[in-house]
C-alpha cells in the first residue's frame, strides 16, 4: 500500500499563476447559469400569448448564430401584458413582456431575450464574477489552480 499526501487550497490562498489557471479552466468549463430559467420564462410567455415554439437553437454567447422557428396562427397580438405579470420569476420575465408590449413583435422579442442573456452570460464569465462564484461556493483546489 502507498499513502499520498496532497496539499488543498482555497482560491485566495493560490499562487497569482494557480488562480490565473483556476480561472481559465472555469472561464472555459462554464455554461450560463440561467439558461434554463430563461427558456422557461420563454415558454410562459409563449403560453400566455398563444405562440407555439417548434423548434429552437440557442448560443447564449451569439444571438445572430441562434434561431426559434414557431407557429404564430393562434397569438393575440393586441394582448397588452402587465409588467407586473409574473411569468416564472425570473429577471428575463421583465425583459419578454418590456420588448412584447412595445414592438408586438416576436422577433424583436425573442431578440431582447437573447441580448439580454447574452450580457447577463459575459458578465458571468468576468474574472471578478468568476473568481467570486469560486470562493462562494468554497471550492478546493491543487497547488496549481487545478480543482480538487
Amino acid at each position: 500500500m502507498r499513502q499520498k499526501t496532497i496539499n488543498i487550497y482555497t482560491f485566495n490562498e493560490l499562487s497569482k499563476e494557480a488562480k490565473e489557471n483556476a480561472l481559465k479552466y472555469q472561464r472555459e468549463n462554464q455554461h450560463y447559469s440561467w439558461g434554463y430559467e430563461a427558456i422557461k420564462s420563454l415558454e410562459a410567455f409563449a403560453q400566455l400569448i398563444g405562440l407555439k415554439i417548434t423548434d429552437y437553437s440557442i448560443d447564449w454567447l451569439s444571438p445572430k448564430t441562434s434561431y426559434f422557428k414557431y407557429d404564430d396562427t393562434n397569438i393575440n397580438k393586441d394582448l397588452y401584458i402587465d409588467i407586473e405579470t409574473e411569468l416564472t420569476g425570473f429577471f428575463t420575465d421583465y425583459e419578454i413582456i418590456r420588448a412584447w408590449n412595445q414592438t408586438k413583435s416576436i422577433n424583436q422579442t425573442l431578440d431582447k431575450l437573447l441580448w439580454v442573456c447574452c450580457a447577463d452570460y459575459e458578465e458571468q464569465l468576468t474574472e471578478d464574477s468568476i473568481e467570486d462564484y469560486l470562493i462562494a461556493n468554497d471550492y478546493e483546489f491543487l497547488e496549481d489552480g487545478t480543482i480538487y
